[in-house]
């Protein structure tokens, strides 16, 4: 992969950079105004990474890249809502599992598709189980959820799973009661997936 990298232009990775990024930090500011302007700003800075990443791994235009700057600016929306309000609104995440569902199903991949469903109603039987809230643990089922779709299931379920034991690690380290944070952590293990050559 050394080789494509070097071939690629840098004002075409710079550009590529700019418009993931600001496809991010853009959308985001507009679905949450009260979010932190530097915090938006870092989480686009990323997105812009693993787009340039993909790009320079050969991943084409439609639909490969427009499928990362989707789930990138999906989960840069979903850590600032449940940073800041420690809720996911099924908004933010559902019009992207929309959009990758309709892909897998063009490309026949339905091994993304059950696994994108199974994680998700496991998650939420897991939440609710543990609230008795319908709402509770939605937004994080949607995201859990969009991984297995990006990634099917051997892959799909590593992220899940190691997003899941980082969150409980840390929020065990945490003192005070407050609800634990799960977008973060599974935005970190998507992140680095979606930089994995061939995913």
């Amino acid at each position: 992969m050394t080789g494509t990298v070097q071939t690629q232009p840098l004002w075409v990775l710079a550009l590529c950079f700019i418009e993931n990024a600001g496809i991010a930090f853009l959308v985001v500011r507009l679905l949450f105004r009260e979010s932190d302007t530097r915090l938006v700003g870092a989480l686009a800075s990323v997105a812009g990474v693993i787009g340039v990443g993909n790009y320079a791994n050969g991943v084409p235009l439609f639909p490969g890249l427009v499928i990362v700057w989707c789930i990138c600016t999906a989960f840069v929306a979903a850590i600032c809502y449940d940073v800041q309000t420690r809720r996911i609104p099924p908004i933010v995440v559902a019009p992207v599992i929309a959009l990758l569902t309709g892909i897998d199903i063009a490309h026949g991949d339905w091994d993304a598709i059950g696994t994108g469903l199974v994680i998700g109603l496991a998650f939420f039987g897991l939440s609710w189980l543990r609230t008795k809230d319908v709402n509770s643990g939605l937004g994080d089922a949607l995201l859990s959820g969009l991984a297995g779709l990006a990634f099917g299931f051997e892959l799909g379920t590593i992220v899940v799973a190691i997003a899941c034991f980082a969150s409980a690690a840390f929020a065990r380290n945490k003192s005070g009661g407050a609800t634990a944070v799960f977008a973060p952590y599974l935005a970190a293990t998507v992140g680095v997936a979606l930089m994995i050559p061939g995913h």
